[in-house]
């Protein structure tokens, strides 16, 4: 379970571009390991390894990590809430678009 501000209460799928995860130091919950980084010149796209499966962020290549390294994860301001039940479709985008 995760609360998402502002979401309609139940089930959902999550979905992040990798624009918006973010990663920091490893401080407690919500971490995970550093698996794959690979660079894209002025970017470079890190797999990370969660209880629960890999997510991909995207960071500026300068950013030091190595594989093996621990980070927490956060969502970036935008997410995307997908109903488990119909086969993808779109629940609703958080924060909703102006």
């Amino acid at each position: 379970r995760l609360p998402i501000p502002g979401a309609v209460p139940g089930p959902a799928v999550l979905g992040l571009r990798a624009e918006e995860v973010r990663l920091r130091p490893a401080t407690g919950e919500g971490t995970g390991v550093v698996r794959i980084i690979e660079h894209l010149g002025s970017d470079s796209l890190v797999v990370v390894t969660m209880k629960f499966g890999d997510l991909v962020a995207r960071v500026p290549a300068d950013t030091e990590l190595r594989s093996e390294d621990r980070v927490a994860v956060s969502a970036g301001p935008r997410v995307h809430l997908f109903d488990p039940d119909a086969a993808g479709r779109r629940r609703e985008s958080l924060p909703p678009a102006a």
